[in-house]
């Protein structure tokens, strides 16, 4: 027997409100309009709940011990790497000038110049090492900025995920139900000339699958709200309720291409550490020609370094434009096509009233009005689908803007 925990999904305000008359022995159901709501909540374990808001919770994300430390630990492992190459330099350096005092009393000793040359080849790669290992600490203000603005998308992400889920194993019960009664030999023969078993029993196979499908829902639902709780520092089996409001996503107006692109340009992090390492490398070559000439190969493998990293740079500058673009065609496409689907499901929960109004004055038959049902729900499915969407490609526009954008 499958086990559920009480973790359900609900919606905040009404979203089909319809008033009903009795005129005779039927009823008739105004349709009024379908639409996602102005909030939905999302409700975990059993007793005296704990009220949470989207902001609310969002803060303790964000402030939890792993996540605030995680950003911490990388900028203070940045300084202590920083700090311990120094000293390696330093003793690089105190070697250096020890060996040319033995070389200026013995010019011609062979030993003490291939010390010098090895001597300087490493001090040239600890150069690169400690330059390196600073960039976070140096930049830490921008790391942090652009680690929160990713840890609010995840955290937005997990919120509408786990919705986004629990509308799903809502139509798998539909869809359940409109399988068994499919596979009523009545209403079979209503709808076909003759009902085979085999019909039957393919219906009865459709009814398992869908009420398993159910099940394995609701339990991701459960291990995303438990994972929701840990990741904000709270117990797993506290009851609570998060009010996810949906007006400030619906404020978000469209944002333009060229504002972004500026944002992201400006703040461009990856395109910040390329141009750290040719400084660097440009070091590298500095401190191996105060042994080496020109023609060495130390030298030229060094010089055809810094030409890679200049290659990759330049490379970068071209894809960085190219995955923006995709970025942003991606969240244009989510903006619009959210409102398009809110009003596709609108209008197949319009025919379903309709045919429920037929069906209470016996002008339908409950197969088709369960059809019918399943249709909108699927759509109403879909428009929570397009919004979970729309939310992750804006937070892709979102971890642009701080200058974050990945492959």
């Amino acid at each position: 027997m499958f086990i559920k925990r009480l973790c359900t999904v609900l919606l905040a305000v009404s979203l089909m409100t319809a008033s009903i008359s009795t005129t005779g022995a039927a009823s008739v159901v105004s349709p009024g309009t379908w639409s996602i709501g102005d909030s939905f909540n999302l409700v975990s374990g059993t007793g005296n709940q704990a009220n949470y808001t989207y902001d609310e919770m969002c803060n303790l994300y964000l402030n939890n011990y792993y996540n605030v430390q995680g950003t911490e630990i990388d900028i203070e492992n940045s300084n202590l790497l920083y700090q311990q190459y120094s000293v390696e330099f330093d003793k690089i350096n105190n070697d250096i000038a020890s060996i040319k005092k033995l070389i200026d009393k013995d010019k011609d000793n062979v030993e003490y110049q291939q010390k010098l040359g090895e001597l300087i080849t490493q001090k040239a790669e600890l150069y690169v090492n400690k330059e390196t290992s600073i960039i976070t600490y140096n930049n830490s203000s921008r790391y942090r900025d652009i680690q929160r603005a990713s840890q609010i998308s995840e955290f937005r992400d997990n919120i509408f995920k786990t919705k986004l889920i629990y509308e799903k194993s809502l139509i798998q019960k539909t869809m359940a139900e409109y399988a068994k009664l499919q596979a009523n030999t009545k209403e079979i023969s209503k709808s076909k000339d003759m009902a085979f078993q085999s019909d039957i029993d393919i219906y009865n196979a459709d009814y398992d699958y869908y009420i398993s499908q159910q099940e394995l829902l609701t339990q991701k639902v459960n291990s995303n709200m438990e994972n929701l709780l840990s990741s904000c520092g709270i117990d797993m089996s506290r009851a609570l309720t998060i009010k996810v409001t949906l007006a400030p996503i619906r404020a978000i107006s469209l944002k333009k291409f060229s504002d972004i692109e500026k944002s992201f340009y400006l703040n461009d992090y990856k395109n910040m550490q390329m141009g750290e390492r040719l400084r660097i490398l440009e070091g590298k070559i500095s401190i191996l020609k105060e042994y080496y000439k020109d023609s060495s190969n130390e030298v030229k493998l060094a010089v055809n370094e810094k030409k890679q990293a200049e290659l990759e740079a330049r490379r970068w500058l071209i894809e960085r434009r190219a995955l923006l673009q995709n970025y942003y065609s991606d969240y244009k496409n989510k903006y619009y096509e959210f409102n398009i689907k809110e009003k596709k499901a609108n209008a197949l929960y319009q025919k379903y009233i309709i045919l429920l109004n037929k069906y209470n004055y016996k002008l339908a038959t409950e197969l088709s009005l369960k059809e019918a049902e399943v249709n909108y729900k699927i759509a109403a499915q879909e428009v929570w689908d397009s919004l979970f969407g729309y939310v992750e490609a804006l937070g892709k526009i979102e971890k642009a803007v701080s200058g974050n954008v990945s492959p």
